[in-house]
């Protein structure tokens, strides 16, 4: 059976994703002809980032002990790979905050993203483990958690992680999605395609979603009447 495995950090950093074999890779990619369209994007994308980099590192300079200031930019400077200057801006948050879970949740897939497993998984059941419900980024964390225990075989911790977010998150499509990653592992079929349907419906875009939904070789149910 193919393997679905972790790929990386997602470029808002927040969470992790998986992809399925070489062979499904070059699925979309992008012709020549729109190399030009490409290029434009980029340009937007490039400023955006200035513009919040500008805008974080004004706060930072604004509010020096400001934890969560630390953290956001944090958070720029690993979205675009700037790996040595985020770490200083995690650690300098947590410096001042040790129990502020998202600046933890980042560090952790910063770690992750530089291949120390061990250590982010540390630092990312910690983050978990300060934060309650009503954390915005609750969802992000208990998944990620889960992601990152499939990638090390740990499917039972995963499979009891997502069962409990589904329950009471059932809209967060990536719980459904990341449950289904572990059926299909295990050969779970029906139940792989279940839990693939209920993500399709709550996130049709998602990539993870649609790389299963290739392997699985299901069609994408139809859009319910409004």
């Amino acid at each position: 059976m193919d393997e679905v495995a972790i790929l990386a950090v997602s470029g808002k950093w927040r969470h992790l994703y998986f992809l399925v074999p070489q062979a499904l890779r070059n699925v979309g990619h992008i012709p020549l002809s729109s190399t030009s369209a490409l290029a434009a994007r980029t340009v937007v994308r490039n400023q955006d980032w200035i513009n919040n980099l500008v805008l974080y590192s004004a706060g930072v300079q604004a509010a020096p002990g400001s934890a969560k200031m630390h953290s956001n930019l944090g958070s720029q400077y690993m979205a675009y790979g700037k790996v040595d200057l985020a770490r200083v801006e995690f650690q300098t948050a947590l410096r001042i905050y040790p129990d502020y879970p998202d600046a933890l949740e980042s560090y952790g897939l910063l770690e992750l993203w530089m291949g120390h497993t061990e250590a982010a998984g540390r630092m990312m059941e910690s983050a978990l483990n300060m934060s309650q419900r009503d954390n915005p980024n609750y969802d992000y964390m208990i998944v990620n958690l889960a992601a990152l225990l499939i990638q090390t075989g740990k499917m039972d911790g995963a499979l009891e992680l997502l069962n409990r977010e589904i329950a009471e998150s059932p809209q967060y499509a990536r719980a459904w999605s990341n449950r289904a990653v572990i059926r299909y592992k295990r050969g779970e079929m029906a139940s792989a395609t279940a839990d693939l349907e209920v993500a399709l419906r709550l996130d049709p875009g998602n990539t993870q979603t649609q790389n299963l939904k290739k392997l699985l070789g299901t069609a994408a149910p139809a859009a319910s009447p409004k």
